[in-house]
C-alpha cells in the first residue's frame, strides 16, 4: 500500500471523528418519515401510507441565513434547518421530521464530503 492511500485513510478518520464529536455536541435520535410511492396503474406513482426510518442520531442545526432553493417541481422554498449524520445516515428528500413541536420537510441532501451526510430542511406550516 503506498503512503498517499495511508494518508486519505488517515484523513478520512479524522475527519469521520471530528463529524461524530459535532454531532454529540448536541445530539438528537430522529426517526425520519418517509413517504412510499406505489404505481397508480397508468405508469405513474402516487403516495401511500408513510414508513418511518429507525432512530437516527445526527445533529439539527439552524441556518443562519436561510438557504433559497428551486425544487425539482419548480416551487421556491427557503431552508432554515440541517441535519448533519455520519455518512451512514439514512435521509431523502421529501422525508419528514418533527422538531421542537414544529414540522420539517427535507429539501436538499447532499454527500459530499463523503465522510458526512447533510440534508437541508424547510419548515411547513409556515
Amino acid at each position: 500500500m503506498c503512503a498517499a492511500t495511508d494518508v486519505r485513510k488517515g484523513a478520512h478518520k479524522v475527519h469521520l471523528r471530528q463529524t461524530q464529536a459535532f454531532i454529540e455536541a448536541d445530539p438528537l435520535d430522529l426517526v425520519l418519515r418517509r413517504p412510499a410511492l406505489v404505481p397508480d396503474g397508468v405508469g405513474g406513482k402516487v403516495q401511500d401510507a408513510e414508513s418511518e426510518t429507525y432512530p437516527q442520531h445526527c445533529r439539527v442545526v439552524g441556518v443562519r441565513d436561510p438557504i433559497i432553493v428551486i425544487t425539482s417541481d419548480g416551487r421556491q422554498v427557503t431552508v432554515t434547518k440541517q441535519l448533519v449524520g455520519i455518512d451512514s445516515f439514512d435521509v431523502q428528500i421529501g422525508d419528514f421530521f418533527d422538531h421542537d413541536g414544529v414540522q420539517y420537510e427535507v429539501m436538499t441532501v447532499s454527500d459530499q464530503p463523503h465522510w458526512r451526510k447533510i440534508a437541508g430542511a424547510m419548515q411547513l406550516d409556515q
